[in-house]
């Protein structure tokens, strides 16, 4: 039974997550001399806000059998904080089941979390001076 709260819950965790890891704990508002790290905050942050990740064809919500389909087998996989986790080269997937093995977890279990490396998502400097490369 999918649990839909639960779902809403973690995906809006995600988002701010990501945008306090992106933009760190500065004002967003703050005025910076460099135009493309502005445009390149706006592009992640627009594509985080839809459940993306620039360097990552799979999105928030996808189900177990399209992260297969499309990316394949996992480097390594287990349970974590808030399900079962795949993890490929640059980034991981959690699932919103647990299991012992990718095999037990549903097909139609969906991701809830995405975490990526910043070179997976294309990103250099720090949260103040963020520019895609």
């Amino acid at each position: 039974m999918v649990d839909l709260p639960k779902i809403c819950c973690n995906a809006l965790l995600v988002v701010v997550l990501s945008s306090i890891t992106l933009l760190g704990c500065s004002n967003i508002s703050e005025k910076t001399e460099d135009i493309t790290a502005n445009s390149a905050q706006s592009d992640t942050l627009e594509k985080v806000k839809n459940g993306q990740l620039e360097g990552v064809l799979i999105g928030i919500g996808a189900t177990k059998k399209e992260v297969l389909d499309k990316i394949g087998n996992p480097a390594k996989s287990g349970n974590s904080e808030y399900g079962f986790t795949v993890y490929y080269d640059g980034f991981d997937l959690q699932f919103e089941d647990y299991a012992n093995s990718i095999d037990e977890v549903k097909d139609t279990s969906k991701v809830v979390l995405m975490n990526a490396e910043p070179k997976t998502v294309g990103m250099t400097g720090k949260p103040g001076e963020i520019k895609k490369t």
